[in-house]
């Protein structure tokens, strides 16, 4: 259930981010330009930093 969800927030997030860049109501034309790598690197920060915890490995069977 959790996957799912965080797999829409993303979809939600990219579709929004796609709105805001080509379609943007104000401008009735597209705004690219304000769309620049620093726009686009805060979005894919945004998304990519779902925090998840990874347990520890256990010590191979031969050290123990």
């Amino acid at each position: 259930m959790v996957a799912a969800n965080n797999v829409l927030w993303v979809v939600t997030g990219i579709i929004e981010f796609i709105k805001y860049c080509l379609f943007d109501e104000l401008q009735k034309e597209p705004i690219l330009e304000e769309c620049d790598l620093n726009t686009q690197h805060q979005f894919s920060g945004q998304a990519g930093n779902i925090p998840v915890q990874v347990p520890e490995a256990p010590p191979p069977a031969f050290l123990v």
